[in-house]
């Protein structure tokens, strides 16, 4: 019986240490997860989502354009986040002051023009277990006026289980997150 006792707590206890050898796994850093050249190239993907990411604020500040477009475009732009609430800089302000994402496309619909451009030098720092820092520099041009600001927006990267017909598979995919 303690025989039976002592195998059953030395299976137990080496279950135990097994899960929490694999959650630490997955708290590995993503760039000791990947190849440098693999983390390279997601980045890289980022900045292009960035770039998205103020053609659509610019968009919204055409006054041209009918609220069933202006509302596909905010559609868009919550695409390339997890969360609408996500903080950004309010580049409409003077002090670019940090609000929530919906809040700042309200904003933008109502603005007059006002055009953004991303900086062509990004940097890509702090490296965590499921994301980095993006740093760039926006150059925002209203009335006339060009202002420039240093922006560092958190990339997450995610792994989701997806469908492709009858079979699954694991994907990752980027999502911008909250700007500093």
């Amino acid at each position: 019986m303690i025989k039976q006792l002592l195998c059953f707590g030395l299976l137990f206890f080496s279950f135990t240490i097994e899960a929490q050898s694999s959650m630490g796994e997955r708290r590995v850093t993503l760039d000791k997860q990947f190849s440098i050249d693999v983390l390279n190239a997601y980045q890289e993907n980022s900045k292009s989502k960035i770039e998205d990411l103020f053609s659509y604020f610019q968009m919204l500040t055409d006054v041209n354009l009918d609220n069933q477009l202006k509302s596909q475009i905010a559609k868009n732009i919550y695409s390339l986040y997890k969360n609408e609430n996500e903080l950004v800089i309010d580049f409409t302000s003077n002090n670019f002051e940090k609000i929530p994402l919906k809040q700042f496309i309200q904003k933008l619909s109502n603005s007059h023009s006002i055009f953004f451009k991303v900086s062509d030098e990004a940097q890509y720092n702090s490296v965590a277990y499921n994301f980095w820092k993006t740093n760039y520099t926006i150059s925002i041009t209203k009335a006339g006026t060009t202002a420039r600001q240093k922006v560092i927006q958190k990339v997450y990267f995610d792994e989701k289980n997806k469908n492709f017909g009858s079979n699954n598979k694991f994907v990752y995919e980027t999502h911008l997150g909250e700007m500093e």
